[in-house]
This record gives C-alpha cells, structure tokens and sequence, in this order.
C-alpha cells in the first residue's frame, strides 16, 4: 500500500502496531482465479490431499532441499488455491504449522527459523514429493501468465545486486595486484648468468631458468586476464547501477514502461540517468573508448567495430590490420595493451563514476548502495529522498522489516 513505507521513525522493537500492519499487507492477496487452467489442474492433482487438525503417527522427514516447493511457496498452495486454514506467524519463531492428509495417510509442513520441514509416512512420501515437483512446475506457469499484468503496469520489485558486482570488482582488484606484486619482485631479483641445467638462487620463485621463465608467463598471463575481467566487471556493475537508478528518474516522459529502459543500451540509461551535461558526455565517452577497445573486442569475440582482420596486399600476401570505427591501421601501432598502468587508469575512471553518481543522486545511492530491494513504485520514497537522513532511516527501517521476517521476531 502507498502507505507501507510511510514513517517517522525507525520503529522500536516488538512494535505490535506496525508488526501487525506489515503482516496484514505482506498476507493481503487479491482472489485468485479460480477458472484458470492451471489453478484447475493443481486443484485436480492435490484433490486426494485434505485437511487435518493434528499429527500423530510416526513419519519420515524431509528438510530444505529435499522438499520440491519453497516454504513462501507452499503455504500460498495449501492456502490461496486448496483453501486451507493456514495461520502465519502462529508463534516466536514459528511462521505456520500445516496439517493434512494424502489417501489417509498423515502429513505435515511445518516452517520454523532455519527449518523446514515436510513429514509424511513412508508409504506415500515418493507419491507426495512428485506432487509438490509437479505442483510447483503448474504454479510456476501459474506465475508467468500473471507476470505479463505485473510488468506491463510497472508493478514490480528489482533484485539489488550492488554487492555482489563490487565483490568481483574488488576480487580481481586483489589479484591483479597479488600478479603484479610476484612480477616486480621476480623482475628485481639479481639472476646470475647460467648453463644448461645450472641451478639459479634458491629462493620462493624458481631453482631453474626454465621454472624462472614459465612462472613468469604464468603471472602475466594471470595480470592480464584479471585486468580483462577487471574491465567487464566495471561495465556489468555500470548497466545495473544504471537501471536501479534509472527508477528514481523521470523515465516515463521517454517509455512507456520500465522494461523498454531495462531493455535500452547503457548509454541511453546514462543519458537518462545524467543528462548531456559537460562532465556526463566526458565520462560517457572515456567509458564508450574503455568498452569498445577493451571489452567488445573480448566480449564479441574479435569481431566487433573494432574489427581486426588479415587484408589482402597485392603482390604482398594477407596483413594484420584493425579497419574499424575507432581502431584503423597497423596492430602494432595501436596501445590497445592491458597492462598495470592501464589498470590503474581504469581504476581512476571507475572511482570517478562511483562519486559522480553518488554527486548526482546522493540520497538515491546511501538506499541503492544499502543492497535493498528497488521498488518501480517511486510513492515509496516519497519522504526518504528529502534528504541524507531520511534515507537512511529508510533503509535501517527496511533492515528493521526483513531482521523481523529473516529471524521470525513475531
């Protein structure tokens, strides 16, 4: 509701009254459709499962990966399309229990802080699990057919995966300079002349020449890799970025909806994101040189713009040559190599569009840079892009909801 994130304050532990109005909207689902075809033919493969007050015989446990439906999952089955009486939240640390019975044999799912956990008697449990797999796969298709609503209406939630493309970032950050570090002290090292077979210092790095050469190609193959990655990863970070901040701009005036933006390059994101300002069309263009020069020609498997081919010389033979957009003439010509230098530009360029963005949407970034979900609903940020303060408070009221669910603080 568009009231939901409607705070003051960060509220206090056990708060009841807003514990009870976030239930309330995360249970509050629409009526499904009962004539759907899918939602028939769950009803008709579960139609021998019946609802139970209680469990008593002995059975077998199934726990976490061995059950074919996630927890959220099954009790949106048993609830929603069986019609079950499941109660949510039933008591501290427990989010439901679920009886039932399959062909009289007794069964029972249970959702507990780190378990979950399907009971059911040995006789029909291979007979219930293939159910669940099969329900699953129907209410799957299920979700799909609703999705088309959900995305046309804008009426979705993006997935924040800021963290885990700076983790990358930062892991080859580490080793390239680990490669770079063997390398200098490998190259520093006093290396005497030497025979055939003749031993050199016996140091951490080799005892003979042709180890001392072989390590050494092995290290710059590992630099170079690591800085190609490096490069990939900053680019794969910069289109998410864009898009989870491509939410908090006027997007609309341009799309219709926020899948043609998702679906847009990066430079149309960026210049929706920054405009054309002097500073924006600078940066834009060192990271069009840095992609096409550095990354494309990987990413596209040579052939690219950058198009790098053997022509034909008359009287000559065929000649390495780069006859593309930005790239034009002999390869050996061209600095198009990827050394530690250059990775230490690229790096520079990175941390400068992390402070432009951060310049340019500052309220916006403490709640990307946070790892929340991004709501397409911008109502919800109504008060928290006021100012540094009121962002935060959203995103430590937001880390206050998801601590309650994750450890079941009912």
């Amino acid at each position: 509701g568009k009231d939901f994130f409607a705070f003051n304050k960060l509220p206090p532990p056990k708060d009841i009254a807003t514990d009870q109005k976030i239930f309330k909207q995360l249970t509050n689902h629409e009526e499904i459709d009962i004539f759907n075809s899918r939602i028939n033919e769950i009803i008709l493969l579960m139609k021998d499962f019946k609802e139970a007050s209680k469990s008593s015989k002995k059975k077998e446990s199934l726990k976490f990966n061995e059950i074919p439906i996630d927890p959220h999952l099954m009790g949106y089955l048993f609830k929603n399309i069986l019609g079950f009486d499941v109660q949510y939240r039933i008591f501290e640390k427990i989010n439901y229990y679920i009886f039932f019975t399959y062909k009289g044999y007794e069964g029972c799912v249970s959702h507990r802080k780190l378990c979950y956990e399907l009971e059911i008697e040995s006789e029909v449990k291979d007979e219930v699990v293939k159910i669940f797999s099969e329900a699953k796969r129907l209410l799957e298709k299920y979700f799909l057919e609703l999705s088309a609503n959900s995305i046309k209406n804008d009426n979705y939630v993006l997935d924040n995966m800021i963290y885990t493309y700076k983790q990358r970032i930062c892991f080859y950050t580490t080793q390239i300079k680990k490669s770079y570090k063997v390398l200098k002290d490998m190259e520093n090292k006093k290396r005497p002349s030497f025979k055939k077979q003749e031993f050199v210092e016996n140091d951490k790095y080799c005892t003979k020449r042709v180890h001392f050469i072989d390590l050494s190609q092995k290290y710059k193959k590992a630099l170079l890799y690591n800085i190609e990655s490096y490069v990939d990863s900053i680019f794969s970070l910069l289109e998410h970025l864009l898009t989870l901040v491509s939410v908090f701009t006027n997007y609309n005036s341009k799309y219709k909806t926020f899948l043609q933006v998702i679906k847009s390059g990066w430079i149309s994101k960026w210049t929706l994101v920054f405009g054309n300002t002097p500073k924006s069309s600078r940066l834009k263009e060192e990271l069009e040189y840095l992609k096409d020069l550095y990354r494309n020609r990987l990413s596209h498997g040579m052939f690219s713009k950058e198009l790098k081919v053997s022509v034909n010389i008359e009287n000559f033979g065929y000649y390495p040559l780069f006859v593309g957009d930005k790239l034009r003439g002999f390869s050996d010509s061209k600095n198009i190599v990827l050394d530690y230098n250059k990775f230490l530009e690229v790096q520079k360029l990175y941390k400068s569009i992390m402070r432009y963005f951060k310049t340019r949407y500052k309220c916006e970034m403490i709640i990307i840079e946070s790892g929340i979900p991004i709501y397409l609903d911008k109502t919800q940020y109504t008060k928290a892009l006021l100012s540094s303060k009121d962002a935060q408070d959203y995103v430590d009221y937001i880390s206050y909801i998801q601590d309650n669910q994750y450890n079941m603080d009912w």
